[in-house]
């Protein structure tokens, strides 16, 4: 049944109806009941009928008014809905903006255009979104698609609360996630994001660019089809916003008018920003991180890696974005080098009395080498992400190793989170370091805290734990130029011992160094 706003809306159709079908009628008895051609002419039925057609048309033309509105109506609704869908939050933002990201993904002869936070869109929502949206990102620059991106700079001066994009992670923290602890996990996960990106703008991709500005009060989506289609979304969230906490608001359009001026702010913001960071990595140190790409973008998902070296059956699980230990430039030469120290230094010393500390443990597996040596083993690292990933492999081991050894993770810089070290115990120290500063640091290779600026600051750190007659072990490649771990070592007053190497066929040696205070000649007495 109707209900009674539905014979409202369609009285005019019937009214309309009912007078086609009431002109009809007349004109055709009035033809039928007529003799002679003149009699049954128009003109002659307008004579006599005029006034009743009259009528007729005046209730025709009543319908058509009354449907004008409707009609009307109708069409502005379909213009509104094109012009602006409304954006209540930062998940419906995200996902329209992946929608349309991944619909250009296949067109040569699109753009897209974007003002936001950082490149990897969407920092506060889970990992696996922000993936999505990475993965689309990187296909799409390599297919050599036009690709700007205007994002808050993070690079850092005294403090780096005075960068915009922590500014913005804070905000962001305090006021939308209503964790204000969060604030540094989002600004590290942005920041690699940036440093990541930087690596595209350097001439291999002319088609994309990356820059790094203060903040806009407003954040930008924009995307060209290639057939004269463009998408835009725009919304508020600021620092400003968040920090007054005003409701995440925006809006998706297709609409000509609005994504022109769209454009012209971006313009605006692009203008007013800086060109990236200048890459100074040698050819050889882009080759290596070009390889690194490649090995990130065909392994997104956990994957496992035999690593009977350690342990007979043991696999380990890698989760994405860890350093995955099948593709270090000397394959099992770190391993080989650590299982060298600990027998020199650890030898005639009980195992009770023996502590394996991983810096920067990523897998765990070097943790998992001292654990074959000493019964307890203390990890680090700057991310939970990687803490998880550790522990699951050092579970994994205790399952098929003989001897159980206790592994403990702790959170945080170097050996800052370390708890203290009985003064009986001689510990020995693994930091597999970041080799040298670039603009990204994929897997935690580069960066701005990578070579000599966190090489030096470990090594003076690590003094007051080595001169228990433990040792320091790190790696050197040829690949890293000047920043080598050996020449601070030196200057330090460091004992120091070449106890492996190897050859990479194209990236050079890798040398093992074991650095101590006093030699090695330990034992329990």
């Amino acid at each position: 049944m109707f209900s009674a706003n539905a014979w409202k809306r369609y009285a005019v159709l019937y009214v309309l109806a009912g007078s086609l079908f009431l002109w009809a009628a007349l004109w055709t008895t009035y033809y039928l009941t007529r003799a002679g051609a003149e009699a049954k002419s128009f003109q002659s039925f307008m004579t006599n009928y005029g006034g009743t057609v009259s009528v007729l048309f005046t209730i025709l033309l009543g319908a058509f008014v009354a449907l004008i509105p409707t009609r009307l109506e109708k069409e502005i609704s379909n213009i509104s809905e094109r012009l602006h869908s409304p954006l209540g939050s930062f998940d419906e933002i995200f996902h329209h903006a992946l929608q349309l990201l991944v619909q250009l993904k296949d067109d040569p002869k699109s753009d897209f255009r974007m003002v936001a936070a950082s490149p990897v869109f969407g920092i506060e929502m889970n990992p696996a979104l922000r993936e999505n949206w990475r993965s689309a990102l990187v296909s799409r620059i390599l297919s050599g698609f036009r690709t700007e991106i205007v994002c808050l700079d993070p690079r850092l001066n005294d403090d780096q609360r005075n960068s915009p994009l922590f500014r913005f992670c804070s905000a962001l923290a305090s006021s939308y996630l209503k964790n204000p602890d969060k604030a540094q996990d989002l600004f590290q996960i942005a920041r690699e994001d940036v440093e990541f990106f930087q690596q595209f703008t350097q001439g291999k991709h002319p088609a994309f660019s990356l820059r790094l500005g203060d903040e806009p009060p407003f954040q930008i989506i924009l995307g060209n089809d290639g057939g004269g289609q463009r998408s835009g979304i725009f919304y508020f969230a600021s620092t400003e916003t968040l920090n007054r906490q005003l409701p995440v608001s925006g809006f998706v359009t297709q609409d000509n008018r609005m994504t022109m001026l769209m454009d012209h702010l971006f313009d605006f913001s692009s203008g007013a920003s800086t060109e990236s960071v200048v890459d100074t990595r040698t050819s050889i140190q882009r080759e290596r991180d070009a390889e690194l790409i490649g090995f990130w973008a065909s392994h997104q998902g956990l994957y496992e890696v035999p690593a009977r070296s350690i342990a007979p059956g043991l696999l380990l699980v890698v989760h994405p974005n860890i350093f995955p230990p099948d593709i270090s430039l000397g394959g099992d030469t770190l391993l080989t080098g650590v299982e060298e120290a600990a027998t020199q230094v650890w030898a005639g010393i009980s195992s009770e009395h023996r502590l394996g500390v991983d810096i920067g443990t990523g897998s765990g597996i070097v943790g998992l080498v001292l654990g074959k040596f000493c019964a307890r083993v203390l990890a680090t690292d700057l991310g939970d992400r990687e803490l998880e990933n550790a522990r699951e492999n050092f579970r994994r081991f205790n399952s098929v190793a003989p001897n159980q050894c206790m592994f403990e993770t702790f959170r945080g810089s170097l050996l800052d989170p370390l708890p203290p070290v009985p003064a009986n115990v001689v510990p020995l120290i693994v930091f597999n370091q970041p080799f040298y500063p670039s603009p990204h640091r994929l897997f935690g290779t580069g960066g701005k805290d990578a070579g000599l600026t966190i090489i030096r600051p470990f090594l003076q750190s690590a003094m007051p734990l080595v001169e228990r007659h433990g040792g320091v072990v790190m790696p050197y490649s040829e690949i890293a130029g000047e920043h080598n771990p050996l020449t601070v070592a030196v200057e330090l007053g460091y004992k120091t011992q070449l106890v492996c190497q190897s050859q990479h066929s194209r990236f050079g040696a890798l040398y093992i160094y074991l650095f101590t205070r006093y030699g090695v000649t330990n034992s329990d007495g």
